[in-house]
Order: C-alpha cells, then sequence, then structure tokens
C-alpha cells in the first residue's frame, strides 16, 4: 500500500516492476468488493495480506540497496515514508472528521473522535482490537476501520529499518538469516495458534501479522533462490492460483483466519514476486497490462477512500447500499481517488536530499498527526459536542446508554466461562438467598431482565439472572469439544448443562424462565439481522430437540417453565437508527421500522417451536413478544418517543420495563 512507482525506476533508484502494481490491483480490487458485498469476492479481505508481503518485499529492498550502498539515513527513509503516505491520509483524515461532524451524533462523534486520536498514533489496530472483531456488524460503522493495516505497515517502518541498521553490523551479519527465519517461524506459529484461541489478537496485532512482512522482507533480502525461467512460470502460475482462490473461497467468520488460512495468499504473492525477478513471467505479463498497473497505481488512495464511502453511505441511508448504489459508489470512489493521486500523492512524492527539508518534513508530519491526535481528544472530552444535537436526539442518547441487561457482569463472556455469576445478580423483590425464579439465557435473558425485575417486584418475587452471552439454553455437550468449530458452542452447552445441575440441588427455585435470540439458531449469531431472513421452519428442528431436552429436564424436577419468544428486530440499527435519523432532521419512525411480515419470517418459526413446546408439556408457559412494538403493518423501532432496541434486537431499558404488564400476566397463569 505504501510504496509507488514512477515511470521505469522507482523513486529510490531500483528498477521498477509493473507487475507489482498489477499485485496491487488485485488486492485493492478484491479488499474493495469484498467490503462492497460482490458476489465471489467473499474471502477479499486476503488483499491486506498482498499489501503486507509487498510492503516487507519494497522496503527492505530500499533499506538493502541503501545500506550496501552505504547512504543509510533515518532522515531521508521517514522523509520518504512521510511524503508518500501523509498527504493523502491528511486528506482523507480531514474529509472523514467533517463527514462524522455532519452525519454522527454526539456519543457516536465521541466514539469518533477516540478512534481518530488513535489513528493519528498509529495505533488503530490495538485500540480496534479493544473494541470488537473486524467482522462483527458494528465493525461496518467504524469510518476509521480500515486504518488498522496503516498502522500495522507503520509501526512496522518504525522498527524495521532500525532493526536492519543492527543487523547490518558485523556481530550479526552473520546471523541475520537466522535471526529472520527465527522471528518468521515465532511470527507465524504464534498467529496460527492465536487465530484458533484468539482470533481478533490474531488479526490486529502487528507482532501476528509481522511474519507476512517478514515473508517479503526474506525474498528482498536473497533467501529463496533464482529459478530457471521454466520453473518461474510454474512458480508464478501456482502463485495466481494461491491468491486467488481464497479471494473466492474464504468466508468471513466461518474461515479461521490470519494464522495458516492466510499462508496461501501470502505465498502465493511471494512466488510472483520471486519468479518475476529476473525476468517477466507470463503471469507477470498479465499483471503488467495497463489497466490493472493504472489501478495498481491507485490502490493506495482506493484503498484510503473507499471504507469511509461505503460506511457514511449506510449510515446516511440508514440500511444496506443497493446494487446500483454499490456500483455509483465505487465509481465515486475511483473518481476522488484519482484526483487524490494525481494532485496529492503525485506532487509531494518526490524526496528531498537537504537534510534541513528532511527535518521540516518530519517536523510538518509530526505536527499534523498531533493535531489530529489533539483533535479527537478533545471531541472525546467534550462529548461529541453535544450542542450540535436536538434535545429528543440527546434523550434517545440517554436511553440507549441504558441497556436492560440486568446487574452488571450478570451476562458472562468469553469461551472459557462455564458457570453463571454466583452473586449479584438478583432481580426482583427480597435477597438471592429468597429468590424462587432464575432467567435463565443469552443477552436476550438480559434484556427481558427489567421487565422481570419489576413483575417481581409487583408479585413478590426474586429472581435470578444467569446467563451467558451468544449462549442459547442447550443442555446437551458436543460430542467432540476439542475441535475448534465447535468450541464457543461446547463452552455453552457446558454452561446450560452445569446449570441444569445446578438448579437439580436448588428445591427452592420453583420457576425457570428460558430466553434467547431464537433466530440465530439458524445461522451465525453475529451476522447482521438482515441475513437471517427468511427462516424455514424446518432449520429450527435441531431448536425444538434442544428445548425440549432442557424442558424435559428441567419438569422432571418439578419446576414450571416460562419460554420467552423474541422481541422485533430493526435490521437498519433501532436506537442507532432513531438517533441518527433525529440528529439530521428526518422522520426517525417512518425510516427506522421495520415490516411486521420481515419479522414474522424471522421470528415466527421460533415462535411455533416454543409455543408446541408450551402446549406439549404441563407447567410450562409461552409469551410471545414479537408483537409487543408491533402493529398491522410495521414494528416500530420506537414506542411514545421512546427507543425499542439499542441496537437491532437488544431492548432498551424503558421497552423491556413496557413488557412488564404483559409478562405479569403469564406469570398469574403459572400460579405467582
Amino acid at each position: 500500500m505504501s510504496e509507488l512507482q514512477v515511470g521505469s525506476i522507482t523513486l529510490e533508484g531500483l528498477k521498477y516492476r509493473r507487475d507489482i502494481d498489477g499485485l496491487r490491483c488485485i488486492a485493492v480490487a478484491s479488499v474493495i468488493l469484498f467490503h462492497a458485498k460482490f458476489p465471489f469476492t467473499s474471502g477479499g479481505f486476503v488483499g491486506v495480506d498482498i499489501f503486507f508481503v509487498i510492503s516487507g518485499y519494497l522496503i527492505t529492498s530500499i533499506l538493502q540497496n541503501d545500506i550496501t550502498k552505504e547512504r543509510f539515513s533515518l532522515w531521508r527513509f521517514y522523509d520518504r515514508r512521510i511524503r508518500r503516505i501523509l498527504p493523502a491520509y491528511a486528506l482523507v483524515a480531514i474529509a472523514t472528521t467533517v463527514a462524522a461532524w455532519l452525519i454522527l451524533p454526539p456519543n457516536e462523534m465521541a466514539n469518533y473522535g477516540r478512534r481518530l486520536a488513535s489513528t493519528a498514533l498509529f495505533y488503530s489496530n490495538y485500540y480496534f482490537l479493544s473494541e470488537t472483531s473486524y467482522f462483527a456488524p458494528s465493525s461496518e460503522e467504524n469510518p476509521l476501520l480500515h486504518t488498522w493495516s496503516l498502522s500495522v505497515e507503520e509501526q512496522f517502518y518504525i522498527a524495521w529499518p532500525l532493526i536492519m541498521f543492527v543487523l547490518a553490523m558485523p556481530l550479526f551479519t552473520r546471523h541475520r538469516k537466522a535471526l529472520i527465519i527465527t522471528a518468521f517461524t515465532l511470527s507465524f506459529a504464534l498467529a496460527s495458534y492465536a487465530a484458533i484461541i484468539l482470533s481478533p489478537a490474531a488479526f490486529y496485532a502487528s507482532p501476528l501479522r509481522a511474519w507476512e512482512l517478514l515473508l517479503g522482507c526474506m525474498l528482498a533480502l536473497g533467501f529463496v533462490p533464482h529459478f530457471k525461467a521454466k520453473t518461474n512460470e510454474w512458480i508464478a502460475g501456482v502463485g495466481l492460483i494461491l491468491i486467488l482462490v481464497p479471494i473466492h473461497f474464504y468466508v468471513s467468520k466461518v474461515t479461521i483466519f490470519p494464522g495458516l488460512t492466510a499462508l496461501p495468499p501470502c505465498l502465493g504473492t511471494a512466488m510472483i514476486i520471486a519468479a518475476g525477478r529476473r525476468a517477466p513471467t507470463k503471469v507477470s505479463a498479465l499483471l503488467s497490462l495497463r489497466p490493472i498497473v493504472f489501478i495498481g497505481l491507485l490502490s493506495y488512495s482506493l484503498y484510503l477512500w473507499h471504507w469511509p464511502v461505503f460506511v457514511f453511505s449506510r449510515i446516511y441511508l440508514a440500511r444496506a447500499l443497493t446494487p446500483a448504489e454499490t456500483s455509483t459508489a465505487i465509481l465515486a470512489i475511483g473518481l476522488i481517488s484519482y484526483v487524490s493521486w494525481r494532485f496529492i500523492e503525485g506532487p509531494f512524492r518526490k524526496s528531498s536530499s537537504d537534510l534541513p527539508a528532511q527535518y521540516r518534513s518530519v517536523a510538518v508530519a509530526v505536527s499534523f498527526l498531533g493535531i489530529l491526535f489533539l483533535s479527537g481528544i478533545v471531541t472525546n472530552l467534550n462529548h461529541g459536542w453535544p450542542q450540535r444535537a436536538s434535545s429528543a436526539t440527546l434523550t434517545a442518547e440517554q436511553e440507549r446508554a441504558l441497556p436492560a441487561r440486568g446487574p452488571r457482569g450478570c451476562i458472562v463472556k468469553g469461551p472459557d466461562a462455564v458457570f453463571p455469576k454466583s452473586h449479584g445478580c438478583l432481580l426482583g423483590y427480597g435477597t438471592e438467598e429468597d429468590a424462587s425464579v432464575v432467567l435463565v439465557g443469552d443477552s436476550h435473558a438480559g434484556s427481558y431482565s427489567e421487565a422481570i425485575n419489576a413483575v417481581g417486584n409487583s408479585l413478590h418475587f426474586g429472581a435470578l439472572l444467569w446467563a451467558k452471552s451468544s449462549c442459547h439454553p442447550n443442555a446437551e455437550p458436543l460430542a467432540d469439544p476439542s475441535w475448534y468449530s465447535n468450541r464457543r458452542e461446547q463452552a455453552c452447552r457446558v454452561f446450560m448443562k452445569n446449570i441444569v445441575h445446578m438448579l437439580a440441588d436448588k428445591p427452592e427455585i420453583k420457576t425457570v424462565i428460558l430466553a434467547g435470540f431464537w433466530s440465530s439458531s439458524v445461522d451465525k449469531d453475529e451476522d447482521p439481522v438482515e441475513n437471517l431472513v427468511p427462516s424455514d421452519r424446518e432449520a429450527f428442528n435441531q431448536l425444538s430437540t434442544d428445548m425440549n431436552r432442557i424442558v424435559e429436564a428441567l419438569t422432571s424436577m418439578g419446576k414450571s417453565v416460562i419460554l420467552l419468544g423474541q422481541t422485533s428486530v430493526n435490521p437498519n440499527g433501532g436506537g442507532d437508527c432513531v438517533i441518527r435519523q433525529r440528529f439530521l432532521g428526518r422522520d426517525d419512525r417512518t425510516i427506522c421500522r421495520s415490516t411486521r411480515a420481515y419479522n414474522q419470517a424471522l421470528i415466527g418459526p421460533s415462535d411455533d417451536v416454543l409455543s408446541e413446546i408450551a402446549r406439549k408439556h404441563p407447567n410450562v408457559y409461552f409469551y410471545s413478544g414479537m408483537h409487543a412494538f408491533c402493529d398491522a403493518e410495521y414494528c416500530n423501532a420506537d414506542f411514545d418517543g421512546h427507543i425499542v432496541n439499542r441496537d437491532e434486537h437488544h431492548l432498551s431499558a424503558l421497552a423491556s420495563r413496557h413488557l412488564a404488564k404483559e409478562i405479569e400476566v403469564v406469570f398469574r397463569e403459572a400460579g405467582f
């Protein structure tokens, strides 16, 4: 993403290779098409890995050339990097901040300020690691998300020249190859392990991405021998296949990534570069075609501009883009990127051999990044400048900040959490020791917590909240707990089985409430809600089996069971949508609602399963929450001026409390 060539030579005097710009074209096109949700590019996120290998190769080639010719200078190196990277980045940062000011309400603007500060420090990869997974739906609303890879590269640019200089010293020269190969091996091994047990860290953390950059470095340092022309043709051909197959076949949130699965595109990139070192191959000729090279030349600007355009378009429209809108956005990205490349990147590209000029370049860069950092910090400290917003917007933000999730920490998280929190999770009336009810489920059990709290106080019973994030009530552990793809589900099932065992030893608990995001039993729990529809009734057979099993286990203990159905969802953002539309002065009620037919398709099958179980078993009761906020045609994102869901499907505290009267009727039917 960072080294640009002009004419037949690079800026540093090394031989220019058009096919490397062709590789950049593949990399940036795959990333953009992946983010545009284009067909056949479900693995386009590997484009960043291609960029990493290219950067490692080119930067190391430049450094090695300077060290060999005894003209290595840190000031000169940083001057070149600054001139290459900062001008276009500065323009994008300013434009993105202006768009954020105009579109984002105060709380989101404050969050944007924190993110902006992290990008100014080239630390955003670690900041985003603290927020959420790269592939989580919430990440699609972060206009600076793509800067994580720039941060990884900038950290590499800061450290690698110093390492190269040290390794060029006589004391280390003879050990250089062994040291670099060892670093590569350790990084790759740790990344492969972390991808299984801690995938967000494997994705964002620079040490776990270092092996990709080091792969290019080793190639530049001559660790890979030259081959005959015919062999190079085969190497380049296989390399291209290793790149294209992952772009087409990998699937985010399904493919374990990065780590071992990042090896094919990285190795493929290195193979194409290696095969073309002495003479062009047929693959090199293909990648050197003028249109492909042209897109490669624009790759840095394309990468910088594409993500903010997509994000702000979706936020402004409060929905996913149509194919026509996506195509228009891509054309706009191309035009903006060309202007950025032609009039921003180009004029600033040429570095100076004058040392004072290099000092000034570094000083200007540090000053600008400092201003950017302070702007972000001030924006955060000023809470996103709430004076920009109406009182209705601020009220909705306050409601969104009050989730319905029960006492803090009672919805346990993580694959190793297999027991509920033991104390401090009381809802309703009395003390924990006197509690006669337990609310069990995932975060949607937490969504009902305010309602259960109100019903408990009304009917004088206490309820314990035993919940685990992204965990439906499934009481039967899986047969193979060691296989990675089942690890989270296995922990969930053990959690629920432990709860069943705990309840067997608690005769004072007379009633168990089961609640969950039942529609996610069909697809991955982290998928955007719109991906879950339409639902096939047959797909809920497993849900029926699991729920019958746990209900039978509970009723055999003499406990009554109340099944709480899923409440309506708003796929365009729920409370977030309401807040944004109020901030923009639009009709949030019309824009943010979803159709009743949509919710019926999504929730109806699970309601059928739960109601059938209630009919089959004595002392089992069912409450359907789907209709509470719906009229004949629509399910609204607000009620009486208050938000229903904080996000797409988690209730606000006020909405949860609003359900108390209806749920109290069910409790009275159960004998309370």
